[in-house]
């Protein structure tokens, strides 16, 4: 029996109905009785139809690496409002506790770890600090150990010196970071160890530098062995499969148990001397500073525990592992207006990284600024990378793999308060790539989600006047059909702004996009919004993919310039465009409002 499958895009338009061309069938609506039965009913389908041949593949990918959520709404067509509407619940349910947010982004990206849901994987760390006659000091002494050194008695007599004016609460708490941190490199050991073991161990090496595409000039042409190297030194396909997402989980949720406690008992009262330690470790320097003195951290060291208490500081580097070698890397700043900022190089994971391994930044209160280029603001790369700003009217700006990206991993962007703005380029504010859950959450304000389409760096294949953004809840794979054939499946991508006027523009590929295997969603919850695109946006669906955008409430203003958005499905792919409530406008191009193209 031949089925024919149509009409997976949709549009819904909840407020009433408009009708199109006379050529197309038509159907009242009978009060009491689903929109969408009797759309399907009039053209002779019904839901149990509108479904992908479960022996079939929307795209060719290795299926070992698709997000659990993919298969779910690829079968479930139908059901992804109530699924998108599902991740909002949950994450407000587990708003005011990290751990069970990093427990749901995990299970996203395909881990299956859980950690202190309801155990205490940190007891015998309390334990060693309880029975610890100095905590601070045996904490240090783990470190050293862990890298097969012992602290000579010079050493523990310079770290007694520095620490002395520290407050006891502040070294203690400290005390509980480090002895955590130990705990977590042992994870991240084991999760790179068929890594070390294979002949792709060398892939651990420069990572940043192997994103980063050598520049040559017009004049220049690559011969085709330097294609050829410059493709082998940046293919880092091999590593999925080989990284232990479940162990890189294990360590990021133990170090982020050790930082709700850390932020439970620093943050409500803080210490109020002046103080100032300075400690190299064999896994980076600990710096902790009170409050009174503004502080400028330079990127000349590598930090694995910064600690402010107060100051309008300028950050160069922080927050943020770029090496499997210094795996770890906090910063958390409890007050001041504060500058985190490096632009002089690109091959630095900064401000909320974490490239195989981990990278936290918490800043507590404040107007802040975060610019860096890229690998930063909530980035995990085969790693975890969180940014969390609780307070004040904030700016990030960076060119990509920022606020929200992952890709085999984690990476989480989470703003709680003030009118903020967000700028990039590609790859940023939501988007999550193969084994990888991005994830962009503003609470209040109104903010800008700019994905620059101005100025011209990253030319889409669709058209070159337009930048390929892939921003603002995207899901996207790495396509190689026509390269090589080892095609990945996409992760995915969440956008969610809770409250507030906010206004979202890109190019192509962005706003609820799926490309690829990939799940992309859109969720702002109130506001009368403007959104604005080129090409496959609000809503697309690309390629296998499944893009949604869902807008709760507001009067919103909805425009797309050139083709295909606000409810596309193109070449077995689904797209979802709900609005539900408020007087909206609408400016579409050809193969949008609910459009199904190409088995869709």
């Amino acid at each position: 029996m031949k089925i024919i499958f149509s009409f997976l895009s949709f549009l819904f338009l909840v407020a009433g109905y408009s009708h199109a061309a006379s050529d197309y069938i038509y159907s009242s609506p009978v009060d009491n009785q689903d929109p969408i039965d009797q759309a399907l009913f009039s053209i002779g389908l019904n839901r149990d139809a509108c479904v992908f041949p479960l022996s079939g593949s929307a795209i060719s990918s290795d299926k070992r690496f698709e997000c659990p959520s993919y298969r779910l709404f690829l079968y479930n067509p139908f059901h992804i409002p109530y699924y998108a509407s599902h991740i909002e619940y949950n994450f407000e349910c587990y708003r005011d506790n990290l751990l069970r947010t990093m427990i749901f982004m995990s299970s996203r990206a395909g881990g299956a770890v859980a950690r202190g849901y309801f155990t205490k994987p940190l007891a015998s760390i309390e334990q060693r600090l309880e029975n610890a006659e100095s905590p601070l000091l045996s904490s240090l002494e783990e470190i050293w150990a862990l890298n097969k050194l012992t602290m000579s008695s010079e050493e523990k007599d310079a770290i007694s010196s520095a620490i002395r004016d520290v407050p006891d609460k502040v070294r203690f708490e400290t005390a509980r970071l480090l002895f955590t941190t130990t705990q977590a490199v042992h994870w991240q050991r084991k999760a790179l160890k068929s890594v070390i073991d294979s002949d792709h161990r060398g892939l651990l090496e420069n990572i940043p530098g192997r994103l980063t595409p050598l520049h040559f000039g017009r004049d220049k042409m690559r011969t085709i062995t330097e294609e050829w190297e410059r493709e082998r030194y940046s293919d880092l396909r091999p590593l999925t499969g080989l990284v232990d997402d479940n162990y890189i989980f294990c360590g990021a949720l133990d170090l982020m148990n050790s930082l709700e406690k850390t932020r439970a008992n620093l943050s409500e009262e803080l210490p109020p001397d002046e103080f100032h330690a300075a400690i190299e470790t064999p896994l980076g320097f600990v710096v902790l500073n009170g409050a009174g003195q503004d502080n400028h951290y330079k990127d000349d060291r590598d930090y694995l525990l910064i600690v402010d208490f107060g100051g309008n500081d300028v950050y160069n580097a922080g927050g943020g592992c770029e090496s499997a070698v210094k795996p770890v890397s906090i910063l958390l700043d409890f007050s001041g207006n504060d500058a985190y900022v490096h632009t002089s190089s690109g091959l630095k994971a900064l401000f909320g990284a974490g490239i195989t391994g981990y990278g936290f930044l918490f800043d507590f209160r404040g107007d802040d600024k975060y610019i860096s280029p890229q690998l930063t603001q909530g980035c995990g790369f085969f790693g975890v990378g969180w940014l969390v700003d609780f307070e004040g009217d904030d700016i990030y700006e960076s060119l990509r793999y920022s606020q929200g990206f992952a890709h085999g991993g984690a990476g989480f962007l989470y703003d709680l308060q003030g009118d903020d703005v967000y700028f990039t380029f590609n790859s940023s504010q939501g988007c999550g790539e193969t084994r990888g859950c991005g994830m962009l959450v503003d609470e209040q304000g109104n903010d800008q989600y700019i994905a620059d389409d101005e100025d011209i760096r990253f030319p889409s294949a669709q058209t070159p006047k337009h930048n390929r953004s892939i921003a603002q809840g995207i899901g996207i794979g790495e396509r190689a059909d026509e390269l090589d054939g080892h095609s990945l499946p996409g992760g995915i991508g969440i956008l969610i702004d809770k409250q507030g006027d906010d206004k979202y523009s890109a190019g192509v590929y962005a706003q609820g996009a799926g490309f690829w295997n990939g799940v992309g969603i859109l969720i702002d919850s109130n506001g009368n919004d403007e959104y604005k695109g080129a090409w496959y946006v609000q809503g697309a669906g690309i390629h296998g993919g499944v893009g949604s955008l869902n807008d709760r409430d507001g009067n919103d203003t909805y425009t797309a310039t050139l083709h295909a958005a606000q409810g596309i499905g193109h070449d077995y792919a689904i797209g979802f465009f709900v609005d539900e409530k408020g007087n909206d406008a609408y400016f579409s191009p050809r193969l949008s409002l609910g459009t199904a193209n190409e088995n869709s």
